[in-house]
């Protein structure tokens, strides 16, 4: 992880980066406890949004989704109504 964030550093990326930890459903839970204990004291994550998730038993995906939606910039609901196209 450490040159992953080195490498974006590098690229002057700016955006937002949300660093998630599937396959939560194969760890023990004395795994899940250490993974936890590791995002919350990690210097190299203490600035980043951290997720534990499962997508196979979908465990904080919706989390996930909204903190997707929340990092994007600019985002606007749009509706359209189109007008039905005439039969013959």
């Amino acid at each position: 992880m450490k040159v992953s964030f080195s490498e974006l550093r590098e690229l002057n990326v700016t955006a937002p980066v949300i660093v998630a930890f599937n396959k939560a459903d194969m760890l023990k839970n004395d795994d899940h406890l250490a993974l936890e204990a590791y995002v919350s004291t990690s210097e190299l994550l203490s600035s980043r949004k951290c997720l534990i998730l499962s997508a196979k038993n979908l465990e904080h995906i919706d989390e996930l989704l909204t903190i997707i939606y929340s990092s994007l910039p600019n985002l606007v609901e749009l509706v359209l109504c189109l007008p039905m196209a005439a039969t013959a």
